[in-house]
């Protein structure tokens, strides 16, 4: 009983997020989310460029939760391992094959 208790508070907490973004604003997401063209990288730059053409704010868990339930989105860029990896120094430590 306590775990169906658990269950509907938090579907209740997820449609408050859900209903913060609207029918113009879900549009731009899509139109954001489905262009090839787009550089976006990340959750809070596409954020960011929807507060700057829309002049309207949403909350970073609603957009995420849209994105992520409504388009299947995963917003992720290949990184380096380390920001700081040099080749040159790399080959110092790198012990000669015999």
């Amino acid at each position: 009983m306590a775990c169906l208790k658990l269950q509907i508070i938090l579907v209740n907490s997820k449609l408050k997020w859900y209903k913060q973004i609207s029918d113009k604003m879900a549009k731009s997401i899509e139109q954001k989310l489905t262009d090839p063209k787009t550089t976006i990288t990340s959750y809070i730059e596409l954020l960011k460029l929807l507060e700057a053409e829309r002049n309207e704010t949403v909350n970073y868990g609603a957009l995420y939760a849209h994105c992520r339930r409504k388009h299947q989105s995963k917003l992720k860029i290949a990184r380096k391992s380390h920001y700081k990896k040099d080749e040159n120094a790399e080959a110092f430590f790198k012990k000669p094959c015999k």
